[in-house]
């Protein structure tokens, strides 16, 4: 079955490995993934940004965006 992952927020750290994207696929409940761990099997979050993520499912890249009506749930955090 294709991957079909839907954005439903983000936290972006200034350390970027300490990142998160909540993700959803298929309709199914969504879960908070951080950078370099799997979302599921042979798909891992490689980068969070304000409005979008980027996965990499079995070496393909896919960009997946925050829908502009949840752009409220952007929350950016200063580790330092």
């Amino acid at each position: 079955m294709a991957s079909n992952f839907q954005l439903k927020g983000v936290v972006v750290a200034s350390d970027p490995t300490e990142s998160v994207a909540n993700l959803s696929n298929n309709g199914k409940t969504a879960q908070t993934i951080s950078v370099d761990h799997e979302a599921d099997p042979g798909v891992t979050v490689k980068e969070v940004h304000k409005t979008y993520v980027l996965l990499s499912e079995r070496g393909a890249t896919k960009r997946v965006n925050l829908p502009e009506d949840t752009s409220r749930q952007i929350i950016q955090v200063d580790s330092s």
